[in-house]
């Protein structure tokens, strides 16, 4: 869970933006979704390792409902992704099974790159195996 401690809500009437695309965008965020708002961390609060410096928040709940990177703050991204989690637009069941398919195809995706990296060192000591020398070079890698 995020703490929110240290952020704001971007407040179109507060005028409360560090940069007028964010004030447009969460003006835009709060017509289109009364129950949603932009967030942001402050730049004087933010950190060199700060991966995640704006969200999409409840005010009502406190939730944080997405966090966003810097790249991902732009308003296509931002409608498109309200769009495909909107439940009421959508239907619950929609929504949720296309969380469980983005879910099952990230794991997935994980299990095959872990799969790729041990055939590779699996490779690696099949072909030391088999080799007579004392060192051995295999994609650049002197070993032995």
């Amino acid at each position: 869970m995020v703490d929110l401690s240290g952020a704001y809500l971007l407040d179109p009437e507060a005028g409360m933006a560090m940069l007028q695309d964010h004030q447009f965008m969460a003006q835009a965020i709060a017509e289109r979704y009364p129950n949603v708002r932009l967030a942001q961390v402050p730049n004087h609060f933010r950190t060199s390792a700060e991966e995640f410096p704006f969200a999409l928040v409840d005010p009502r709940t406190d939730t944080v409902l997405k966090e966003l990177r810097e790249s991902e703050v732009n308003i296509s991204f931002v409608f498109q992704w309200l769009y495909e989690h909107d439940t009421q637009a959508r239907g619950v069941k929609e929504v949720y099974e296309k969380y469980l398919a983005d879910k099952a195809k990230i794991a997935k995706d994980k299990r095959d790159k872990q799969k790729d990296i041990f055939n590779e060192n699996l490779d690696v000591v099949h072909s030391i195996a088999k080799s007579a020398l004392h060192t051995f070079k295999h994609n650049g890698r002197t070993i032995g």
